[in-house]
């Protein structure tokens, strides 16, 4: 991008605190680094439009010019207090719209292209976001939530269990669901090695995974459907213990060719090849097979699984 030059933050001793110096249409603005992940600053259009959008989250706060500022508590018509003025910026920063007299007060509004009038030198508050940083905050929000919603699950846990000791039932749904949203995105099928897959059937490829595995107590449908549906999606309106019965009974003459592993030997560390493509249906689900269960394999609490099977190993007992 023409206008857009990196280069060192300067000699202040406390540059560092305001991101990363760059040039950004032709005038000096910080970006968000790794000691500091988000920041806010005044730029003009052209600078917001030049900020690189593949790498950073940009949203525009800003204060109608109608709106002047009173003094602490003084109020006028048209104006606002400092005092109000703060409660407004906190307000934003929470992507809040605030409504005043019919009149946007605050805006938190979508990274975008800004229309520029005549004076392009009208300055905008802006919060800038590594979008690594997001995903970071993102993805810790979502187990928190996961692990919320689990604490405060009513009714008395389960007295039986689905999974043999070690496993963590609220773990492992953590781990399923993140493979389902990798898989599936905000769409209701997803594609694999020349076959279409809806949430059930995916989900019985997950429920031969982990029988061939080894980790359930009972090979039973009804009890991993149950668990699919309250602990995994927590939506007891996308997933039915109907549907899933009867896609497994689609699936009943071919179910050892999965869960047998003397009929077929497949090694989750490995992705089947790049190459694999075949026109036969039964080879395509074994190589989906394969990918969801690599998935799994390589997956940050089955790491952790194994590291402690591992330990155990070690113990004298």
């Amino acid at each position: 991008m023409a206008n857009f030059i990196g280069g060192p933050a300067g000699g202040l001793s406390h540059s560092r605190l305001l991101g990363t110096k760059v040039t950004l249409a032709g005038r000096t603005a910080f970006l968000p680094n790794d000691n500091v992940p988000i920041l806010m600053q005044r730029l003009t259009a052209g600078q917001i439009n030049a900020i690189p959008r593949d790498r950073f989250a940009v949203s525009l706060i800003d204060v109608p010019i109608r709106m002047a500022v009173a003094g602490t508590g003084k109020k006028r018509i048209g104006t606002i207090s400092v005092r109000e003025m703060q409660q407004l910026r906190r307000l934003a920063r929470g992507g809040k719209i605030v409504q005043r007299g019919g009149a946007t007060g605050f805006v938190m509004k979508p990274s975008g292209t800004i229309n520029v009038g005549k004076d392009g030198t009208k300055l905008y508050t802006v919060a800038i976001a590594s979008l690594g940083e997001l995903k970071e905050q993102i993805d810790e929000l979502y187990h928190s939530n996961r692990e919320l919603s689990r604490n405060n699950a009513s009714g008395p846990p389960s007295e039986n269990a689905l999974f043999y000791e070690p496993i963590d039932e609220g773990c492992l749904s953590d781990c399923f669901m993140e493979i389902i949203a990798g898989y599936f995105g905000d769409s209701d099928k997803c594609k694999l090695y020349g076959h279409d897959f809806k949430l059930h059937e995916f989900c019985l490829l997950v429920h031969y995974y982990f029988r061939r595995i080894g980790i359930m107590k009972t090979n039973a449908r009804q009890p991993f459907s149950e668990y699919v549906r309250k602990s995994v999606l927590k939506d007891e309106t996308a997933f039915t213990d109907k549907t899933f019965n009867n896609v497994a009974k689609l699936y009943e003459d071919k179910e050892k060719e999965f869960t047998d592993k003397k009929l077929n030997e497949i090694n989750f560390d490995f992705l089947p090849s790049k190459d694999a493509k075949s026109n036969k249906p039964l080879q395509q689900l074994l190589y989906a097979f394969q990918d969801i269960g690599y998935n799994f394999h390589n997956s940050d609490y089955f790491t952790y699984l194994r590291k402690a099977r591992k330990r155990m190993n070690e113990f004298y007992l």
